[in-house]
Order: structure tokens, then C-alpha cells, then sequence
């Protein structure tokens, strides 16, 4: 990704480089929990790049809903929202009304109405992308404490055919592993067992700040394993 995104800045497009700092500030919060350092490096990629010396349709209101949503700050999800609701004109209709309910569920999760989140995600799922709105999906079920949801969903999008790099990169590896505590949380060690060592091989050669989940998890394993002898 970084690749792709130093390409485009030699290339002049004018939203790359506030989108690398937004894809290192995603980093902070859905991999490192840093919610601070996030929230440092989006006002600061907003400080050097602001949003009104871009084109309003490539302005990454979506992104910047999410990462709010993410280091709970509802108050700037909303100005985000309001952000992609300007620049309906500039889009195509069923993907605008579809990231546009998709913005208002990542509003709702940074607000604590999970359901509301929920009922905003399922409706931004119309079809045009089989697997985008799955992770957010399931995420929105788990935190409305709907468990048998979030792990459907979550078993829909790892066994999806369709699946893909930019999208397994930020969820493939969390959603195996949290389908493991969820079938742990069942009773269901060969499940569990399954997605927890699915973890364990995708991120198994993660950087070091991150092996104490993979040892964690490893665990986990030991535990569920059947004892014999």
C-alpha cells in the first residue's frame, strides 16, 4: 500500500500524500490501539493537506469517518458525514447512497447506538461490492452484543471467494481471530482451534510490538488442544 500510494505522489495525484497519512494513522488505532498518535497524524495530514484544496469527489470523507469512528471522536464522524453528503452531485447514485449509509454506521459506532449501527451497515451492503461491507458488519453486531451474527458474518467474509488483498490486510487475520473467541466463548474447541491457527499463520512473522497477541492466541490453542496420554 505504501508503495502504491509513494507511486501516486511522484505521479502528482494531489490526494495521495494525505492519504498515506491517513492509511499510517489507521495503522495506529486498528493495529496498535495508539488512539492518540492516530488522532495526532490525521489532524496533522489535515493540517498539510486540507480537505478544500482538493476536489470534493476525491476527498476521503469515508476514510476520515472511520478513523474517527475508530478513536471515538463522533463529533468530527459527523462533520465527515456532512462532508461526503455535499458532493452527492459528484457521485454515482447507488455508491453514494451506499458509502453514505456506511458513514452513518461508523457515526453511530462512534456514538455508542450499536444497533443503529448495525441497521445503517446491513443497508449500506447493496450488492456493487460482495465483501466490502462484511467486516463492518460483523463489527457492528459485536459491539451491539449480537455474538451469533458477528460470527456469521465474519464466516461469510473468510470463506468468500471473492475476498481480496486491500481488503484482508486490514481484517483477514482479526476476523480469524476473533471467530476463535467466539467459538471458544461456545464451547466449539474445533472451530475455535481452526481460526485461531489461521491467526497464527498470517501473522506469525508480525513485527515484534505485535507477537504478544500471537503468543496469546498460541495459547489459546494449548488449552482448547485435547489432552492425551
Amino acid at each position: 500500500r505504501r508503495g502504491a500510494r509513494d507511486a501516486a505522489v511522484q505521479l502528482g495525484t494531489r490526494q495521495a500524500p494525505l492519504n498515506s497519512l491517513l492509511d499510517e494513522a489507521r495503522i495506529d488505532v486498528w493495529f496498535r490501539n495508539d488512539t492518540a498518535r492516530a488522532l495526532q497524524t490525521i489532524e496533522r495530514a489535515l493540517r498539510d493537506y486540507p480537505l478544500d484544496s482538493l476536489r470534493p469527489d476525491v476527498r476521503p470523507y469515508r476514510t476520515l469517518s472511520y478513523l474517527y469512528s475508530l478513536t471515538g471522536r463522533p463529533d468530527r464522524a459527523r462533520v465527515m458525514s456532512a462532508g461526503y453528503d455535499s458532493t452527492r452531485g459528484d457521485r454515482e447514485v447507488l455508491e453514494f447512497a451506499s458509502h453514505q449509509r456506511d458513514i452513518r454506521a461508523n457515526v453511530a459506532v462512534a456514538e455508542g447506538r450499536y444497533p443503529d449501527a448495525v441497521g445503517e451497515a446491513r443497508a449500506a451492503d447493496w450488492g456493487f461490492c460482495s465483501i466490502c461491507f462484511l467486516p463492518g458488519i460483523a463489527r457492528a453486531h459485536d459491539l451491539a452484543g449480537d455474538a451469533d451474527s458477528a460470527a456469521a458474518v465474519l464466516a461469510r467474509y473468510v470463506d468468500h471467494p471473492a475476498r481480496d488483498a486491500a481488503t484482508d490486510g486490514y481484517f483477514l487475520a482479526g476476523a480469524h481471530k476473533r471467530l476463535g473467541e467466539l467459538y471458544d466463548a461456545r464451547g466449539d474447541r474445533a472451530r475455535a482451534i481452526s481460526h485461531y491457527s489461521r491467526f497464527v499463520e498470517l501473522w506469525k512473522n508480525a513485527d515484534p510490538e505485535l507477537q504478544p497477541r500471537v503468543t496469546d492466541v498460541r495459547r489459546r490453542i494449548e488449552r482448547l488442544r485435547p489432552r492425551t496420554g
